[in-house]
This record gives structure tokens, C-alpha cells and sequence, in this order.
């Protein structure tokens, strides 16, 4: 039996299964790291807007866009209670993924 490049059919498939999970695991971190960056715009975008509530008397909520807009994120939510600020952010990952994190400050 002739088996002349049978290595190159095996080579191949495992080439191609390694790029696949390549992909998978390169996206995978992508959408970490844009969760983490979420994450961080939120609790940056709650505290300046609890500390220009406090100390200027300002619009809390114009100045959480502010930041957000800064930390190159959508402030999609930020609400003013009697003793706290909320704020909702999210960014656009890949393949129209949203990571969405939200903060609280009170």
C-alpha cells in the first residue's frame, strides 16, 4: 500500500484545527479585555460623577459621559438616587458583542 504523503493530509488537519483555535482564543481575549476596559470606564464614570456632585455642584451624569467618552465607551445608563449614582457603560466588541458593566458609588 502507497502512503506518499499521508503526512501531508495529517499536517494539514492540524494546521488548520491550530489556526481555528487560534482564532477562537485571540477572540476569547479580546472580549476580556473589553469587558475589563468596561469595567474600568464604569468605576471611573460613578466616581467623577459622585465627586462633581459633591464638590462643584454639577450635572453628575454629563460628567460620567465625560469620562466615558474619554475611556472611549457608551454611557448607556446613569441614574441619580438620594444617596447614590449608577452609571451603565458598554463597548462594541467584535462580531457585534457588547461587554456591559455598571457601577455604583453611595
Amino acid at each position: 500500500m502507497n502512503q506518499d504523503g499521508s503526512i501531508s493530509i495529517v499536517m494539514a488537519i492540524f494546521i488548520a484545527v491550530s489556526m481555528i483555535i487560534t482564532f477562537a482564543l485571540t477572540n476569547m481575549a479580546v472580549f476580556l479585555n473589553d469587558r475589563v476596559r468596561a469595567h474600568n470606564a464604569a468605576d471611573a464614570s460613578a466616581l467623577a460623577a459622585a465627586h462633581a456632585l459633591a464638590m462643584f455642584d454639577q450635572d453628575p451624569c454629563s460628567v460620567a459621559k465625560e469620562i466615558a467618552k474619554r475611556n472611549r465607551v457608551e454611557l448607556t445608563g446613569c441614574y441619580v438616587g438620594d444617596s447614590y449614582i449608577e452609571v451603565i457603560v458598554e463597548i462594541a466588541s467584535r462580531f457585534s458583542i457588547t461587554a456591559e458593566s455598571r457601577a455604583e458609588v453611595g
